[in-house]
C-alpha cells in the first residue's frame, strides 16, 4: 500500500516552532552579512514574492522610517538652521529623508543580525530544497494514479525511508541551532553535532538510477550532506567558543 507524504513537508508553522523566528526574517537576514544585502534581499523578495509577508516587512521599515525622520530631522534641524544655514531647505530636507532611510534600513539590518544567524539561514534553505522534494514526489504520485499505472512500491519506499531521514537530520539541527544561538555553552559533545543519517542515507538504492526516484533519492541525499555540513560549521564555532579565555 502507498504510503502519503503530506505531512512530510516542514511548513512556515514548523519553521516558526523549531527556529522561534518567521520565515521571512531569516530569508531576508540569515544571508545579509551588510545593510546592502539585506536591501537587495528584501527587494528580490518582493519582485520574485518569495517573501511571504513583504507587507509586513514594509510596514515595519515604515515606522522604523517615521521614526528615524522624527529623530534625524529634529538633529537635522539644529544643524542645518543653526550651524550650516547655507543649505537650501530642499537639499536639507533630501539629506534628512536619505540619512532616515540609510537610519531606519540600519536599525532593521542590526536586528536580523543579533537574532538570525548564518546558520538557521542555511538551513530554512535546506527545508525549502527539501519541501521542493515532497512536492515532486506528491506529483509523482499524483500522476501514476490519474494515469493508473503500475508502481514501483519497492523504489518509492526507498525514497520515502531517505526523506524520513533526511526531515529527521533537518529538524534536529533546526533544534540544535536554536539552542546553542540562545546559549552558546548548550552544546557540551561533539558527537550531539556529529550525528548524521548521512551514512544510512548513502546505502539506499533504487532498482533504476535514471528513474525519477533516483533523481529524488539524490536531492534528498543532499539536503541531509549540506544539513550535516552546517552542522560540522556550528561544532567549529561551539569550539572555538570553548576555548576562549
Amino acid at each position: 500500500m502507498k504510503s502519503s507524504v503530506r505531512d512530510f513537508e516542514i511548513t512556515n508553522n514548523d519553521l516558526k516552532a523549531l527556529t522561534g523566528l518567521d520565515k521571512d526574517d531569516v530569508l531576508l537576514g540569515g544571508t545579509a552579512f551588510t545593510v546592502k544585502d539585506y536591501f537587495l534581499n528584501l527587494v528580490n523578495g518582493i519582485l520574485s514574492a518569495k517573501l511571504e509577508a513583504p507587507r509586513k516587512e514594509l510596514t515595519l521599515l515604515i515606522v522604523l522610517w517615521l521614526f528615524s525622520v522624527y529623530i534625524v530631522g529634529t538633529l537635522s534641524v539644529l544643524i542645518f538652521e543653526r550651524i550650516i544655514p547655507i543649505i537650501p531647505g530642499w537639499l536639507s530636507n533630501i539629506i534628512i529623508v536619505l540619512a532616515a532611510v540609510i537610519t531606519s534600513l540600519t536599525v532593521r539590518w542590526y536586528w536580523l543580525q543579533k537574532y538570525v544567524t548564518p546558520f538557521v539561514g542555511s538551513l530554512v534553505k535546506q527545508a525549502e530544497n527539501y519541501n521542493q522534494v515532497v512536492g515532486d514526489m506528491r506529483a509523482i504520485d499524483n500522476r501514476e494514479d490519474e494515469n493508473k499505472q503500475n508502481l514501483n512500491l519497492r523504489d518509492r519506499q526507498k525514497v520515502v525511508e531517505a526523506m524520513e531521514l533526511a526531515r529527521y537530520d533537518l529538524v534536529r539541527a533546526f533544534t540544535i541551532e536554536r539552542k546553542f544561538r540562545k546559549n552558546k555553552d548548550y552544546v557540551d559533545t561533539e558527537d550531539e553535532l556529529s550525528i548524521s543519517n548521512v551514512a544510512t542515507l548513502l546505502q539506499l538504492r533504487v532498482s533504476d538510477p535514471n528513474s525519477e526516484y533516483a533523481r529524488l533519492l539524490n536531492e534528498t541525499l543532499q539536503v541531509a550532506v549540506r544539513t550535516q555540513e552546517e552542522m560540522r560549521k556550528l561544532s567549529g564555532l561551539h569550539d572555538r567558543h570553548l576555548i576562549q579565555p
